[in-house]
């Protein structure tokens, strides 16, 4: 019912829309919206002032382990037990490798879910969810990992996303 909502009453009478990337604008207007009342305005990255300043996290969880982070929702529909399952199999080869899943989802029963499909692949000793932290703490797992995942699976709903997290993590 939203989306019928959506596409078919609120956007058709929107004098403007701004959307999150060329690729939401193609996409609206395959719905029929006129692609001219559209504007394309990727979303922001707010970095810290210096991240050369921030510490690394110091959770004993951390100590002689290869971090991997993820920053951001955890909905069941941006799929996140794909990084679990790759975890899987990075810990094959990397056994002291370990993944911090710092974020949440808004839906319930999804943090369950997901922290059940941690136990089901035998990650519990390899990835752990924070739940929603301040930025200021959660850049502090961001500077004590040595790589940071942003996944896009293709999906109607994330093939539109812009990849964000790529300028944060390099921040």
């Amino acid at each position: 019912i939203a989306a019928w909502l959506l596409y078919r009453v609120v956007l058709p009478r929107a004098t403007h829309i701004f959307v999150q990337s060329e690729a939401m604008r193609q996409m609206l207007a395959g719905y029929g919206l006129r692609s001219e009342a559209m504007t394309p305005v990727p979303m922001g990255v707010e970095l810290p002032a210096s991240p050369a300043a921030i510490p690394p996290a110091d959770d004993p969880r951390l100590v002689g382990r290869r971090v991997i982070v993820y920053l951001g929702a955890l909905e069941r529909i941006r799929h996140p037990e794909i990084m679990l399952e790759a975890m899987a199999s990075v810990i094959l080869r990397f056994p002291d490798a370990l993944l911090v899943l710092v974020g949440d989802s808004q839906m319930k029963g999804e943090r369950e879910w997901l922290e059940a499909e941690i136990v089901r692949l035998d990650l519990s000793g390899h990835a752990f969810i924070t739940g929603w932290l301040p930025p200021a703490q959660a850049w502090r797992y961001v500077r004590a990992a040595s790589m940071g995942l942003s996944p896009f699976p293709r999906t109607r709903v994330l093939e539109v996303a812009s990849p964000t997290k790529v300028c944060e993590y390099l921040g």
